[in-house]
């Protein structure tokens, strides 16, 4: 069986790192994805052979498009996504500022939705895929001073329900992980 491989954004730090580590310790090829620290990406991925490193702005959906795209070309094939990468901005609602949600709902949520798109189309061709949203459990119980965090992962959870029933027949499973 060809390798599979796994694209993990916001592999290069916390969660997402151990998700590396997790998904190469069991034989995957990895594709980490980061946004703005190459040198912690490097020096990750100097330690998993074979693994390559993906820079982009999740909060832009054509970055997110273009990502799925050049993973693609580069490794042959992606078989599970782990949507790790996230922000939290911090404030309660009446301070809260109306681009702070913007930029909340946009990197966390559209990001899924771009992503699990774009990369649905290659694993319903190839029959298999695995795609794994990272929640939190502030999306479930809520939590002060996290008003639009908490939105966000909310709704990543409806989302992953709503694909998972969508693309079981294509042999595609989807998932979420509530850390917390």
């Amino acid at each position: 069986m060809e390798q599979r491989v796994a694209l993990v954004t916001g592999g290069s730090r916390g969660i997402g790192q151990a998700c590396v580590g997790a998904l190469a310790r069991s034989g995957h090829k990895l594709a980490i994805h980061y946004r703005s620290d190459p040198n912690r990406a490097q020096e990750l991925q100097s330690q998993i052979e074979g693994s390559q490193i993906f820079q982009a702005d999740l909060s832009d959906e054509k970055a997110c498009t273009d990502l799925i795209k050049t993973v693609y070309k580069q490794m042959g094939r992606i078989d599970i996504l782990v949507n790790n990468a996230g922000i939290a901005v911090d404030q309660i609602l009446p301070l809260a500022k109306g681009e702070d949600f913007k930029r909340v709902i946009q990197t966390n949520l559209v990001s899924v939705f771009s992503l699990s798109k774009a990369v649905s189309r290659y694993m319903i061709r190839q029959k298999f895929g695995r795609i794994i949203n990272i929640t939190s459990v502030v999306g479930h119980s809520g939590n002060g001073g996290q008003s639009m965090y908490a939105a966000s992962k909310s709704a990543i959870t409806g989302f992953t329900k709503s694909i998972a029933m969508e693309l079981a027949k294509a042999q595609v499973t989807c998932n979420c992980v509530a850390p917390g």
